[in-house]
């Protein structure tokens, strides 16, 4: 087993929380924790759990967000290293023994990504499909669900931003390229990013957290150049 803690929050993600949690259990070599939160799911995401029995380390409470959860997850975790996967998303099945591997030999960074790529779920019909707008190929994942990152960063305070209920990591990364924290990109594809319906957020209902997001840019940059 690698000692490294993965950490998934899920709301209401029973349609696809099985292929997720699968893609992390068929790991060509196993995560030594796998820590769930169960953000006040209120569909079948409980009944799912359990049939993970000792698999998992899981935690049910009331609906607190995905900043909170993911942050909770941090403080729970035993292991120095800790990586992350959206509850409707995929791995690919050596991306925890490729990453490791690759940070074990680059001791200058403690943040670490991979490529991603996205999908259409397969169950949509052909309008569903339609609707959904697709960027093929394989891009720098420069995104929660690709990264492994140690806990000493997490530990001087960047932590995720519980106010936003979108763009938290946008947020957290922003943190890291202020404080200059050194990141690297590894060349493999790790990520699939499953689209649907569900997974398309409106730009108009987030509207204060992308002024929120815009406003802390420009502070960065202005700080950055100082």
């Amino acid at each position: 087993m690698l000692p490294i803690t993965v950490i998934m929050a899920v709301y209401n993600g029973g349609k696809y929380l099985k292929e997720s949690l699968d893609s992390i259990l068929s790991q060509t070599v196993a995560a030594d924790e796998i820590i769930v939160i169960n953000d006040g799911s209120t569909d079948e995401t409980s009944e799912i759990l359990k049939t993970y029995d000792s698999k998992l380390k899981v935690i049910s409470r009331e609906n607190m967000g995905t900043a909170y959860s993911i942050n909770e997850g941090i403080s729970l975790s035993k292991n120095q290293w800790v990586c992350f996967l959206d509850a409707d998303d995929l791995w690919t099945k050596d991306k925890l023994q490729k990453q490791y591997s690759f940070a074990l030999n680059r001791p200058e960074a403690k943040v670490f990504f991979g490529l991603s790529e996205q999908f259409i779920s397969e169950e949509l019909n052909i309008e569903e499909k339609a609707k959904i707008l697709i960027i093929k190929g394989q891009k720098k994942g420069i995104i929660r669900s690709t990264a492994m990152i140690h806990k000493s960063v997490f530990a001087s305070g960047i932590y995720f931003d519980t106010s936003l209920v979108f763009g938290e990591f946008i947020d957290w990364f922003g943190k890291i390229k202020e404080k200059r924290l050194p990141y690297l990109i590894q060349n493999e594809l790790f990520h699939k990013r499953r689209l649907h319906p569900n997974s398309l957020t409106s730009q108009k209902e987030h509207l204060p957290d992308f002024a929120k997001l815009l406003k802390r840019k420009l502070d960065r940059e202005r700080n950055i150049k100082k």
